[in-house]
Parts: structure tokens; sequence; C-alpha cells
């Protein structure tokens, strides 16, 4: 059922986009959950690369995330699947 229900989620974000942009995303990069630390720089990284690719999805799996401030891409969708959690901080 939770693949399934992943399945859908995906298919849907990717018809958003295509109506939005008219075209499927060049990108997705995931960020591995529970890693130990801030992910700020590595979540600004995979933001970067996909505005720097005409666009993309950034996905987040189930799990936790610290980030301190990011600054969003024009045509960068940030996916949270049911369960991820992102905690802000205010550390960079």
């Amino acid at each position: 059922m939770v693949q399934y229900t992943r399945s859908i989620l995906t298919v849907a974000c990717l018809v958003s986009m295509l109506m939005v942009y008219g075209r499927p995303p060049k990108i997705k990069i995931t960020i591995l959950p529970n890693q130990q630390g801030l992910l700020t720089a590595i979540i600004q990284k995979a933001i970067d690369s996909c505005g720097e690719n005409g666009g993309g999805i950034v996905f987040f799996p189930a799990g936790n995330y610290l980030t301190g401030g990011l600054q969003l891409k024009s045509k960068v969708t940030l996916l949270l699947e049911q369960g991820a959690i992102m905690q802000g901080s205010d550390q960079y």
C-alpha cells in the first residue's frame, strides 16, 4: 500500500509539473533521512543542482531532516513524503 501511495504521489507531482512547466522535471534528487547534524549544505546543493538544470524535484522520504535557512529556486519542487519532518535550526 505504501509503494502504491508513493507511486500515485509521484505521478501527481509529475502531472502538476507538466501542467505548470510544460515538461517533466529534468532531475530528481533524494535526500537520505535521519542523518546526524545539519543538512543545510546538502539540501541547498540539491536545490541548486535542480535549479541549474532547468528545474526538478528534491525528494524527502519519511524521516527527520535538520536544516538552517534555504534559498529556493524557480521550478524546483520540494516533495516531502508522508512522515518526513523538516526541522528548522538557527545554526547555518
